[in-house]
């Protein structure tokens, strides 16, 4: 892509994020669709598939917003942004054991102070609290990236069995 045409792309997706900041979420979408194949860097694309999948959440169009936001993950897997907004709508969706697998897999790869404040928030509401919360948090996310699943596994399993009892 010549400079030209790159700056093109973020002037059009920069009135998209407009756009959708004002609330027209129809007419950032379709900017958004329009210059999805214009560039063919991983991270511009993840970014637009991000943002068009949050134009179909504020659409009310829950499977198709799912759908970018899978592929803006599987484009840029590091893309905290885009994990964070999958991980919030399969939680929203009541697909928890989905999130939290989104979730894994976001620890696998990068540290997110996201991912920790929620580790932290709930072993502190499931009465898991030792004081040593922080180190707990790191010592679960050392184990996901050394392969031992089994303290995130547990944890896990607290936190579906008490969102299970609030449904």
């Amino acid at each position: 892509m010549s400079h030209q045409d790159k700056q093109m792309f973020y002037q059009h997706l920069d009135r998209a994020i407009d756009l959708f900041n004002e609330g027209q979420y129809k007419a950032a979408l379709k900017i958004g669709m329009q210059i999805l194949h214009l560039s063919d860097d991983k991270h511009d694309i993840s970014a637009v598939m991000k943002h068009i999948g949050e134009c179909y959440y504020f659409l009310h169009q829950m499977d198709k917003s799912l759908e970018y936001l899978e592929k803006a993950v599987s484009a840029w897997p590091e893309l905290e942004d885009a994990s964070v907004r999958l991980f919030l709508q399969l939680t929203e969706m009541r697909r928890e054991k989905d999130a939290l697998e989104e979730m894994k897999r976001f620890l696998l790869l990068a540290d997110s102070e996201f991912y920790e404040k929620y580790l932290l928030g709930h072993i502190k509401a499931l009465g898991l609290a030792t004081g040593q919360e922080e180190e707990t948090v790191e010592d679960l996310k050392t184990e996901i990236r050394e392969g031992d699943f089994e303290g995130f596994e547990l944890l896990t399993g607290h936190i579906l069995k008490a969102v299970s009892k609030s449904q």
